[in-house]
Formats: C-alpha cells, structure tokens, sequence
C-alpha cells in the first residue's frame, strides 16, 4: 500500500476539518439537527493536527536554515524531514562549538597579548605608541620610569615627555613614511642631561592597510657611550699634540746628520751609520704624518672643528682643487713613474671649504698612486654633475681591495692590506678624514673595487649653492 505524503498531510488535514467546520453551519443554518459533539471534536483535532504540522514545517525550515548559515553551506547534519527538537538541538550544538570557538580566540589574544606587554616591559629601552594625533597609546616600564608616568593612555607625546624634538620626529616619520634617526637630549631633576638616540617610525594599520596608525617610538640612552667617545677624542688629540713636537725635534735632527759630511764618508762604519739614521729619519716621518692625522681627524670630529669648517664653506670651482690634489701628489707619482689625468668642466663650482676637499681628494689621489703598479696605469682624478650631486672621483687599476674589507675600508686604523700600508708609509687614517671631510659637506663618500681590477672612490656632495649650508 502506499503511503500517504508527509507533504500533503497538513494540507489534507486543514481541508478535512474545514469541511466539517462548513457542514456544521450549513446544517445549523437550515435548521438540521446540529452534529454531534464527537463530530465537532474530531473537526477540532483535525484542525489542531493540522496547525502543529504546519508550525512543526516551519520550525524545521528555519532551524535547517540557521544551521546551513553557521555550517557554511553544508547542513547535511539536519535533514529536511527531521524533527523540530532535532533541528534546535543540532543547532545548540552548532551555537556551543561556534562560542567555544570564539572564547578559545579570545584567550590566546589575551595570552599574545600578555606576552607581549611582558616583552615591551622587559625592554631596556624606552618604547612609546601614539596614535595618528601623537596622543599615547601604550608607553612600556621604562619609558614610564623615564617620564614618570602613570597610565599614560590619552595623553599628548609633548605633554608627556616635554621634548619638541621627540614630538619633531614622531612628526616626520607620519609625514614621511619612513624612519626617522635623531639624538635629543632631555633634561632631568638637578639639571642632569641625557642623550638619547631617538628611532621614530610609522606604526601600520592592523591589516596591512594603507597609511600609519600611528608612531612607534623607541629611545635608547647613549649619554655613557657618548662620554665615552668625548674622552677618546680629547686623550687622542692630546696625546698627538704631546707627541708632535719632539717627533719634529727626531725627524729634523736626523735630517741634520744625514748632512753630516762625516756620514757621507767612505767606508763600511759610515754606511751602517747613515742607514741607520735614514730609518729614524723614515719612521718619524710616518709618525709625523700620523699625529698630523690624528690631529686633523680630531679637529673634524670636535664641535668647534666642525663649526669653523661650516663658516669657511664658499662656492668656488672645483677645478683648481683637483689641480691642486694632484700637483700634491706630482712627486710620488713621477717617482713611481704614473702619470694622473685631470678631468673637470671648467665651469662646474660648489659650495664647499676649498682646503679640506682639496686635501680630501689629496688623499685618494695619494692612495690610488701608492696602490697602483709602477710606471703601468694612470691614475684619474675628475668631477662631474649626477642628478642633484656633484661627483669627485678618483680611480686607479691597481691591484684592488677584495669584497670582504669593502664595508671597514673608511674605519680608522683599517687596512685591507696591512704590510702593503706599513711598507707604503700610510698611517690608516686617510680614508677616514675622506669620510669626515664629505659628511660636514652634507655629502658622502663610497667606494667601488674588484680585486685585480683597480677601485673607484668618490666624494658625493649636494650640487646648488644650498649645499653644506650653515
């Protein structure tokens, strides 16, 4: 036999007691004897029947639809014929795991986020987070100790650490969209002064959206390191003033005994002697150059030295300084047999200080001589213009320095080759008063070599008569 369609009984039903219902009125309305209460009861159930079919379809359809909403699609778990209780119980289960679920995130954020905290509070160095407006969002233990905060959260960066120059930087990363490097100092109780180098970056989106959240600011307290490195300098220049004068004395009386006719004289007793004072003669002379060296790098380095270098600065062309770099080197060079090759447009001029950039490619000129082979290569020296800067360069084809110095090449004392710089007479420092010379230029100097193939130095400085500016 075959079933009747679960589909069509609601239908079925609600049709069967609405009859009943129509019969009942049309025989009361002729004046028929009414029907029997059991008649009247049985339309009643049919009619009850019918509604919670009805409602129990319902029920089903949207509990089948919520659960295929949270299972993404699926809903294969919930039949279209199961039960109403079935429904809502696979759907509790659903709802449970999915709030499992979310509460199981929740802790582990909080736990990350904890870690984190632990982390930034761990930190020697003082972290701060602002938003867009430069108000704090999160300030670690000691930048809270270092500007004796409490929660910091809301408040202004300046009101905070009453430093404009923090304020500046924080400023300039979310203006730039880059990093931003600079050394505050900030004042504490009794007048003390720290110095601080300041690292100011933009903070991203969460997201990876485009534009800054805000500022991420790291400071870390350099006022030990930087006493340290002003007690260097000044023992360094002192010691090299102490030692110039009776270098001087050595050199110059061993010039006068070389002129001895005594040590000109023939014989074995008179060379030995004559050789022996031509060595002192040599090593003062190295040691001359060195504190000559030591001085002028300490001059760079020094505030004052810096200052008076900035009020010397002039726009001036810069091919009489080339000329004059190597006419300084003329003497080596012919003794060596290289000749050096001058190249700058007549016209090209620069803001510059003329006797520290001539002695600045003095030096790579004297350096490209000594390196290269006798009487084998050139050695040229030559300026140009390059987009906003002004090249001077200076290139040999000697034997070249091998990758692994190239980043300490302008280090003081670093020489690439060690007994090669000693038999030379170079004291390991001219690189680096090349390196001081170009940053007071607000410029730079870089280096390009190949071993076997030569090297390349440059000086980069700012073209325009704003270049080196006060």
């Amino acid at each position: 036999m075959r079933r009747f369609p679960k589909s069509l009984l609601a239908p079925a039903c609600s049709a069967l007691a609405a009859a009943s219902a129509a019969a009942a009125l049309a025989a009361a309305a002729r004046g028929a004897p009414a029907l029997p209460l059991s008649a009247l009861a049985a339309a009643l159930a049919l009619a009850s029947l019918a509604a919670a079919l009805l409602l129990r379809r319902s029920l089903s359809r949207s509990a089948r639809r919520l659960w295929e909403s949270i299972q993404g699609g699926g809903g294969a778990a919930v039949g279209a014929g199961s039960c109403p209780l079935a429904a809502l119980r696979a759907l509790e289960a659903a709802l449970g795991g999915a709030a499992r679920g979310l509460e199981g995130r929740a802790e582990r954020a909080e736990a990350e986020s904890l870690r984190l905290l632990a982390v930034l509070d761990g930190m020697p160095e003082a972290v701060l987070a602002t938003d867009r407006g430069l108000s704090l969002l999160l300030a670690n233990r000691s930048a809270r100790a270092l500007f004796a905060l409490g929660d910091p959260r809301g408040e202004s960066l300046l009101g905070a650490t009453r430093s404009v120059e923090l304020e500046g930087a924080a400023q300039r990363a979310l203006a730039e969209g880059r990093r931003v490097v600079a050394e505050i100092a900030l004042r504490r109780p009794r007048g003390r002064e720290l110095l601080f180098r300041a690292i100011a970056a933009p903070l991203a989106a969460p997201g990876g959206g485009r534009g800054a959240e805000g500022a991420l600011i790291a400071l870390e307290d350099v006022t030990r390191l930087s006493r340290l490195e002003r007690v260097r300098k000044d023992f360094v220049a002192n010691v090299s003033h102490e030692l110039r004068t009776p270098i001087q004395l050595i050199k110059g009386f061993s010039e006068t005994l070389l002129d001895d006719p005594l040590l000109g004289a023939e014989g074995g007793a008179a060379r030995r002697l004559r050789r022996q004072v031509e060595i002192i003669r040599r090593n003062s002379a190295t040691m001359e150059s060195l504190t000559d060296d030591l001085l002028a790098l300490a001059s760079l380095e020094s505030g004052d030295g810096a200052g008076a270098a900035l009020a010397g600065m002039e726009l001036q062309p810069l091919a009489p300084l080339l000329a004059e770099a190597a006419l300084s080197a003329a003497p080596l060079a012919e003794s060596r047999g290289i000749r050096i090759r001058v190249d700058c447009p007549e016209g090209l001029s620069a803001r510059v200080h003329g006797p520290l950039l001539s002695r600045a490619l003095a030096n790579l000129i004297d350096n490209a001589v000594k390196y290269s082979p006798k009487g084998k290569s050139p050695v040229r020296a030559r300026a140009f213009a390059r987009g906003g800067e002004i090249a001077l360069e200076v290139s040999d084809r000697g034997a070249g320095i091998p990758p692994e110095h190239m980043g300490r090449i302008f280090e003081r004392f670093y020489r690439a080759d060690r007994a090669r710089s000693r038999e030379s007479g170079g004291t390991g420092l001219g690189l680096s008063i090349v390196r001081h010379i170009a940053l007071l230029h607000k410029g730079r100097a870089e280096a390009e070599s190949h071993a076997g193939e030569g090297s390349v130095f440059r000086i980069l400085i700012p073209a325009g008569r704003e270049a080196a500016g006060p």
